[in-house]
């Protein structure tokens, strides 16, 4: 190999003479799919099938089982006679981080129920088994409207002035209808009034009704 010839010493890709006066690569492989530079055939073609987030932006909420939550009640991470809050569950290590919300799903819940300690829990979810374990225990769960920012408010005062207090804004109509349905589902909810829910709740009905 000769040293300091530039592009002559032999250090970089070898190339051979190939068919029709052309040169073709011989060291590393080539892309499969791979058409030459013109548009491959499957970006030529439409796509089919169904993905997973095309349609659903419901935010990814930090799940959490009930049988983890009676691990941290038992060995007394938690203090189950004060309101069991997001922010709470992060700083007794119970989960690592929220973002978006907490869901509570039901595994784990013989374990919950042998406890028999009535807690009151904040989450954004919860599915049925869960609500039903935690109500059997005497205790409940809460829903409390919050945007990203006042999430994060929550999660982080620290980050934030301390004078000066953010107000929850009216939520828009498609979570009010979200909080409605949590609402039915046997969670307790707290959100702004909405006048144009509230106040036209039998006549909306109606409407759907009708619809239908």
């Amino acid at each position: 190999m000769r040293i300091g010839r530039g592009p002559g010493s032999g250090k970089g890709k070898t190339a051979a003479k190939g068919h029709k006066g052309q040169y073709a690569r011989t060291g590393g492989t080539i892309a499969r799919g791979f058409e030459g530079g013109q548009s491959d055939m499957m970006r030529r073609f439409p796509k089919f099938g169904f993905r997973k987030h095309r349609f659903n932006r419901d935010p990814e909420l930090e799940q959490l089982n009930l049988g983890r939550l009676a691990y941290h009640l038992e060995k007394g991470h938690l203090d189950s006679d004060a309101p069991i809050t997001m922010k709470s569950l992060v700083e007794a290590g119970v989960l690592s981080k929220v973002n978006r919300g907490v869901k509570l799903l039901g595994k784990g819940a013989e374990k919950f129920s042998s406890l028999k300690t009535p807690i009151s829990l904040e989450v954004s979810d919860a599915s049925h088994e869960a609500i039903d374990a935690v109500k059997s225990a005497g205790g409940n769960l809460k829903v409390v409207y919050r945007t990203t920012l006042l999430m994060k408010n929550h999660m982080k005062p620290h980050k934030f002035r301390s004078d000066k207090q953010l107000k929850t804004p009216m939520p828009p109509p498609k979570k009010v209808k979200k909080m409605e349905a949590l609402k039915r589902k046997g969670l307790e909810v707290e959100y702004p009034r909405a006048p144009w829910y509230s106040d036209n709740v039998e006549k909306l009905t109606q409407e759907y009704v009708d619809r239908k």
